[in-house]
């Protein structure tokens, strides 16, 4: 894991909020070696503090997970990791 980055910010740039995002959480779980199978949720009506709490419960045994935050609208959708890590991307180095 690399080291935390800070700086100060002026809160004036930003142009949206959104106040009730949608999450998605990937359950990830190994299945061989060099595979993995991943079950997919949406979750809304929640912060992500109850979407965290709710993935750890709803994961199975062996199982890890991604949080996302969705951002876009219609077929213009797109994502923003929260939490955790997808054991299928490369490592960053």
């Amino acid at each position: 894991m690399s080291p935390l980055s800070f700086r100060p910010v002026d809160p004036r740039d930003q142009r949206w909020e959104v106040w009730h995002p949608t999450y998605r959480v990937y359950f990830w779980k190994s299945i061989s070696p060099m595979g993995w199978q991943s079950r997919e949720f949406e979750v809304s009506d929640g912060d992500i503090i109850e979407v965290l709490d709710w993935a750890e419960g709803a994961a199975d045994d062996g199982e890890r997970f991604t949080v996302f935050a969705v951002l876009g609208d219609g077929d213009r959708l797109g994502v923003v990791r929260l939490a955790g890590e997808d054991p299928t991307r490369p490592r960053d180095t």
